[in-house]
């Protein structure tokens, strides 16, 4: 099981041209119906559908509008790829599927796809694909490929989604996608902060590269709780998205208009205290310029783990992107940076 695509809920149309835009996504087609549109948008690897109220509101389908009295602005559907959904839809209960096995042929390929209930009001589309097949199978006239932004850095796509649910369900949350979805339970780490704290599931699929943190509040002001209020329930709080090269595109994305979360400076004085040998090795003005976080897997700076993560990217702190990169096949998800992010987001929650 991997990620296929991500599907965001937003008010208008300007305002996804404007979020797609400040990651450098290409329209590679638009799908219309009374009330609303989709746009499918796509860089390299990666892509994303945006469903929009439009023109005649009232008309758009019920599972759009309902999205809005209930949610602001957010992702709906984290799509995974799978190798057999027909066998996979065989092993989630009747209750959990929201839309039952459909296929789709091509002269060129074809797909078939399900719907799965996911936390809360989360889903997931779950689609098999083979041939040629690409876009999306419920969009006619999409246009099936995403395009690569000359001289720009890669994309490489989903690393991993990021889910934040209330404490009282938290344990209910990791064991629905491990019983649900074949998900197995790995890290669990935990930040704490004079402020508030967070508790956390690194939730990974045994059989692709899908990976899925569920974080959950473990006091009142915790900046989870913050989301929890603000998005109206559990959801996705950020979506981390893989590069091979993370400083072109940190400024790749900053020339477009993303912009970053401060890391205060006494963090890379720790991070070169902590790992004298490692930091030798690398050009730390460059990373802090950038505003970068590392964490050295080992004291060669070969295995290294390199984040940065965006300011919020709507009216209400309830998401943002993060970026990766993954030197020689580093793993995990920086824990020792969870607790500067957390901090960082606690500083600026403060201050607004």
């Amino acid at each position: 099981m991997d990620f296929d695509h991500v599907h965001f809920y937003l008010r208008s149309r300007a305002q996804s041209y404007h979020f797609a835009q400040q990651l450098g996504l290409q329209v590679c087609g638009t799908w219309a119906r009374p009330g609303q549109e989709t746009l499918l948008w796509g860089r390299d690897a990666f892509s994303i559908l945006i469903t929009y109220p439009c023109n005649s509101p009232r008309e758009a389908e019920p599972l759009l509008m309902s999205h809005f009295q209930n949610h602001p602005d957010g992702v709906v559907d984290v799509a995974f790829r799978v190798t057999d959904v027909g066998a996979q839809l065989k092993t989630i209960p009747e209750s959990a599927i929201l839309s039952p096995l459909k296929t789709k042929i091509t002269a060129s390929g074809g797909w078939a796809w399900g719907v799965v209930r996911g936390w809360g009001d989360l889903r997931h589309s779950l689609i098999q694909r083979w041939g040629d097949a690409a876009g999306h199978p419920e969009y006619p006239g999409l246009l099936p490929e995403a395009q690569h932004v000359p001289t720009a850095p890669q994309l490489l796509g989903v690393d991993h989604a990021v889910l934040n649910v209330s404490a009282s369900e938290f344990a209910q949350a990791v064991a629905w996608y491990q019983e649900v979805l074949g998900f197995v339970p790995e890290q669990r780490f935990a930040i704490q902060t004079p402020h508030s704290g967070l508790i956390s599931r690194v939730m990974v699929h045994p059989l692709g590269a899908a990976q899925l943190p569920i974080n959950a509040p473990t006091s009142d002001n915790s900046q989870i709780q913050r989301f929890l209020d603000d998005y109206g329930g559990s959801g996705i709080q950020h979506i981390a998205l893989r590069t091979g090269d993370i400083l072109s595109l940190v400024e790749d994305l900053h020339q477009r208009g993303l912009e970053f979360l401060p890391i205060p400076d006494t963090y890379y004085h720790q991070a070169s205290q902590n790992h004298p040998q490692c930091f030798a090795k690398l050009d730390l003005d460059q990373l802090r310029q950038a505003q970068v976080l590392i964490e050295p897997q080992d004291e060669t700076a070969e295995q290294l783990l390199l984040q940065i993560f965006s300011q919020p990217v709507f009216d209400r702190p309830t998401f943002f992107w993060e970026l990766i990169e993954r030197r020689h096949q580093a793993w995990g998800f920086g824990a020792g940076n969870f607790q500067a992010l957390f901090e960082a987001i606690e500083q600026q929650q403060r201050s607004e």
